[in-house]
């Protein structure tokens, strides 16, 4: 079983897990996935404007629009995250809770962390 990372601040890379408290914005996906991204402090959550995105677009009503909408999104702040923190901590900042239930399909591929990636299992 593998140990997920330490959570990360999504702006700065610092640890998101303090006494001061940490903020957190979770994304439930319409097939079950849930990711997460945190902020360490109120001052990197102000200063983001990638949170300021996310949270317009997770106040949207429920329905097809708003689900396009967060799936394009998702793609650009992926993008943005790796661009900041590079791949190798692109764990602790965009951070999977829950995959898809289904086993043929994965948020958690090694090399393509955070994409929707199909599963081949091996006969035998």
């Amino acid at each position: 079983m593998s140990r997920r990372p330490a959570p990360r601040c999504c702006l700065c890379g610092e640890l998101a897990v303090s006494a001061r408290g940490v903020h957190t914005l979770c994304v439930h996906g319409s097939d079950g996935e849930r990711v997460a991204y945190s902020w360490h402090d109120v001052g990197c959550l102000d200063a983001d404007p990638l949170a300021q995105r996310l949270a317009d677009v997770a106040s949207m009503p429920d329905g097809p629009e708003s689900d396009a909408a967060m799936r394009a999104l998702y793609v650009e702040v992926r993008a943005a995250l790796i661009d900041r923190h590079g791949e190798a901590l692109l764990p602790a900042v965009l951070r999977v809770l829950r995959d898809f239930p289904d086993a043929r399909r994965t948020l958690r591929a090694s090399g393509r962390w955070g994409l929707l990636t199909e599963v081949r299992r091996c006969a035998g």
